[in-house]
């Protein structure tokens, strides 16, 4: 597709001039790092501009991207980056890194888009609806919608070229090739030599865990992860006050992905503003860019509601999320010392990425502020310690420890701490150093990583693991002295990818389609009830009910296979829904209200006054009971235009 390929392709045109413009990115992989951080910025910068602007078009988008692609000519372009030979070690490494990130290229990029739980109700949701809205708004249907938005913004950005969920799920992929990068850079200043730092990184990549973001639409953890990653290495390498912007722009990036990150961006900071403590201009560019980039979310939500952490009730900020809530759904009930089983439970599945890496990633940790002491070395320890706050703060984050349903049990989710797992590798591989044996235990590590995580990696994910092994093999051999790829064989490299990703755009479309009705196990079979919506006038409004509250429907849904149709979310009474910083003070109290309320008697009525044409009535969703107001439409069964296990769909009026 012509707008897919030219927006995209004037975007990577400007992020790569702006990383070759800095004299002091000396690093191959530091730069391509910066690279894939300015693309992933303007990504969402143009998209949150356009959608602010109201002009979510191909159009728009194509030319706002050559802007950014025209003003790029004027930087100047700084010299090649420097390549050290690889040693023989080295290459099996890389190769091992080549080979995981060929899952990563090969997977949903080129098979089509599949949607989790979290993606149908917030993650594509939230751009899809904006998407079909036409501009920005705060979503009504979610309380994800006060969230950073830094990730759905990136999935927004690949969506408006098609106006659907087609390369949606091209968010991840940039997500994996950032960390890739800028891990590899920051374990080789850490005393890693580059095979071992590459082959420790691959190794999360190919965990289970991580494996699950590969096939969603924003895999904002992995985001979060490699934003920080990102950060401490601009913090540690780059000199002088280019560092200082550029670790302000990458901790600002992790901040608007993540409210988490804060604590490992405060320790980054300190330990940056104590090295550079006789240089207070450089302290003032990070601080000053840091904060401009990563606090717009929470400065939204402090104009909007009072309160920059809005939903949760914080202090003297108020929320719909209160103390009582935050703390039943984290995973401080689970760690009492009463109950040792279940303190170990706890510790178990919070190991199980699988849980040789989960073991390797402490040992990570510990060794590298172990050797960082030995060496003295702050920057190594800085590393461990980050990770250990980050494990220790976890039991205190809301759904930490079950999921956003009342009773739950504890959960398996334990992707929260992939920052401490990225911490952990990076560390080890710096700790073990240079020589041979850190690359022979990376491997190690990473084979082991991918043998556990056989139950979920798919089967033409390891096709594309062997595909990835071929050309790592290939590349190996046709190095010359290890040297880095030139300018020109990236840039036909990203114009293939790009080129091959616009030609399978029909095709993706089509798989995309066939893989959204089954959006999650837990989801039942919707399949007649997504294809009767798809089926419906091009255009028309909908409405749902289900069988869960609105923030937990399948919000997406709604709106079409292709977007083709509008989404108002409803209240319990048939009345659009608010969105929730104006509605929460005059509802029940307590976060889990609305799972025990049912629709008011004038729903019906209340529904005819909207522009609803057509009212989704589903079950199947988790509690698989129909919802009170179908009994009220069964006295009117003429209204009724299909009829499945799983749903209905009846005419509002």
């Amino acid at each position: 597709m012509t707008g897919f390929l030219l927006s995209n392709l004037a975007l990577a045109f400007a992020s790569w001039r702006a990383a070759e413009s800095f004299d002091d990115l000396d690093d191959p992989w530091a730069r391509a790092a910066t690279g894939l951080l300015a693309f992933q910025l303007g990504a969402a910068g143009l998209a949150l501009l356009l959608a602010l602007a109201g002009l979510l078009t191909p159009t728009a988008q194509m030319a706002g991207a050559g802007v950014l692609a025209v003003a790029s000519l004027g930087l100047k372009r700084a010299g090649p980056a420097a390549s050290a030979p690889l040693e023989r070690a080295d290459h099996l490494g890389v190769a091992v890194l080549v080979a995981t990130l060929a899952v990563w290229a090969l997977g949903p990029p080129l098979t089509g888009t599949e949607l989790t739980y979290d993606d149908a109700t917030y993650h594509a949701a939230i751009p899809a609806w904006m998407l079909t809205e036409g501009h920005f708004a705060i979503a009504p249907f979610t309380y994800q919608a006060y969230y950073p938005l830094q990730t759905e913004l990136v999935s927004l950005w690949f969506m408006i070229p098609t106006h659907d969920l087609t390369h949606a799920g091209l968010g991840p992929l940039l997500h994996a090739l950032l960390f890739a990068t800028a891990g590899t850079a920051l374990a080789r200043h850490l005393g890693a030599s580059t095979g071992s730092g590459a082959a420790f990184v691959a190794t999360l990549l190919v965990s289970r865990r991580t494996l699950q973001g590969l096939h969603s639409t924003s895999a904002p953890d992995l985001c979060a992860t490699a934003n920080l990653v990102t950060a401490l290495l601009f913090a540690m390498t780059v000199p002088g006050r280019l560092g200082a912007l550029l670790f302000g722009v990458a901790a600002g990036a992790a901040l608007s992905t993540k409210i988490t990150t804060a604590s490992a961006l405060v320790l980054a900071a300190a330990w940056y503003a104590w090295q550079n403590r006789a240089q207070p201009a450089r302290i003032g560019i990070a601080a000053g860019v840091g904060i401009a980039l990563g606090c717009g979310w929470y400065v939204r939500n402090l104009v909007l509601t009072g309160n920059p952490l809005f939903p949760a009730a914080l202090g003297p900020f108020e929320g719909p999320l209160d103390p009582e809530t935050q703390y039943v759904s984290s995973l401080r009930p689970f760690l009492d010392p009463a109950h040792p089983r279940m303190v170990w439970n706890v510790v178990k599945t919070r190991l199980n990425w699988p849980t040789v890496l989960g073991i390797g990633a402490l040992v990570g940790l510990g060794a590298s502020i172990v050797a960082g002491w030995r060496r003295r070395r702050a920057d190594l320890v800085l590393v461990g310690i980050i990770g250990i706050l980050g494990i220790l703060l976890l039991p205190r984050q809301p759904f930490s420890g079950t999921v956003n349903r009342p009773d739950q049990p504890l959960h398996a989710l334990i992707r929260f701490v992939m920052p401490a797992v990225a911490m952990g590798l990076v560390g080890f591989a710096g700790a073990v150093g240079p020589s041979a044996r850190g690359v022979f235990a990376g491997v190690a590590l990473w084979a082991l990583t991918l043998f556990g995580s056989t139950d979920l990696v798919r089967t033409r994910d390891f096709a594309a693991l062997g595909l990835g092994i071929a050309v790592a093999v290939g590349l190996g051999a046709l190095a010359v002295r290890g040297r880095a790829p030139g300018r020109r064989t990236v840039a036909a490299l990203v114009l293939g990818v790009l080129l091959v990703l616009a030609a399978r755009t029909p095709a993706k479309r089509r798989a995309t389609i066939l893989q959204l009705p089954r959006i999650s196990l837990s989801a039942g079979n919707q399949v007649e009830l997504f294809v009767a919506i798809n089926r419906l006038k091009r255009g028309s409004v909908l409405a749902q009910v289900a069988d869960v509250p609105v923030s937990n429907d399948h919000s997406v849904r709604a709106l079409g296979m292709s977007l083709q149709h509008r989404y108002l979310a409803i209240d319990l009474d048939g009345t659009p829904l608010r969105p929730l910083h104006e509605r929460w003070r005059d509802e029940p109290a307590g976060w889990w209200w609305r799972w025990g309320r049912a629709q008011s008697d004038g729903f019906l009525e209340n529904l005819a006054q909207t522009d609803v044409d057509f009212l989704i009535v589903s079950t199947c969703n988790e509690v698989d009971t129909w919802p009170p107001v179908r009994e009220k439409l069964l006295e009117h069964p003429e209204r009724r235009i299909h009829a499945s296990d799983c749903g209905e769909i009846w005419r509002a009026r």
